[in-house]
């Protein structure tokens, strides 16, 4: 596998994507079902005949907010990590093994920066 790049949109805050029913149910608000939906069309067009990834990754993920105010950076990361698997770009976001979050500068609008590779970490071998 060749290394992946990415450039998504800035994510919908995790705290305000999912709500919840008074009767233990769960759904996606209409901000995450969109970004849900735009990186999946990233995922089209940026990546064309890139194929599901399936085997142990290292991401480096660059997150450039569209502003100044405080942010937990897992919050942004697990939005994003939901919308790449949803997207078939990898099977699911257990693989992966090795993961480095950074701040980029504030940028108009923000943004997300994935560089995606394979890796032979495993925590257990």
């Amino acid at each position: 596998m060749d290394t992946v790049y990415l450039t998504l949109p800035w994510p919908p805050s995790g705290n305000h994507s999912v709500k919840h029913t008074r009767v233990g149910g769960h759904y996606l608000t209409n901000h995450a079902r969109q970004y849900f939906v735009e990186v999946a069309w990233r995922v089209k067009t940026d990546l064309v005949n890139q194929g599901t990834l399936d085997k142990p990754l290292a991401v480096r993920c660059v997150l450039f907010p569209p502003d100044l105010r405080k942010r937990d950076m897992d919050n942004a990361w697990k939005v994003i990590a939901d919308a790449v698997t949803r997207s078939g770009l990898w099977a699911d976001d257990h693989l992966v093994r090795d993961l480095h979050l950074q701040w980029g500068e504030k940028t108009q609008g923000g943004r997300v920066q994935l560089k995606i590779s394979e890796t032979s970490l495993f925590p257990w071998s």
